[in-house]
């Protein structure tokens, strides 16, 4: 039965880890929300600057600047790169 499966597989995240290489000027589109940086799922923004230790900053659409390691992040707080326009839904 449909509910049945649907009560089994709740809470259930399936995502595929792949490596990803980054530039500056690149757009990336947070896929979960992250309570530690204050995004949310869907939000984007641009890298501005790669630091040598791998830490990204980025420039929010909304106009802040959030910087973390992509590296350390919890597995279901992925960045993803974007083509430069980004179309609007």
């Amino acid at each position: 039965m449909r509910p049945t499966i649907r009560s089994a597989c709740a809470g259930v995240n399936v995502y595929t880890n792949f490596p990803c290489e980054f530039s500056t000027g690149d757009r990336i589109q947070f896929t979960h929300n992250n309570k530690d940086l204050n995004v949310h799922n869907r939000d984007r923004g641009r890298i501005e600057a790669i630091g040598n230790d791998n830490r990204l900053t980025v420039k929010m659409d909304d106009g802040r600047t959030v910087n973390f390691d992509p590296a350390r992040m919890r597995t279901s707080i992925t960045a993803m790169p974007l083509p430069a326009t980004v179309p609007r839904v």
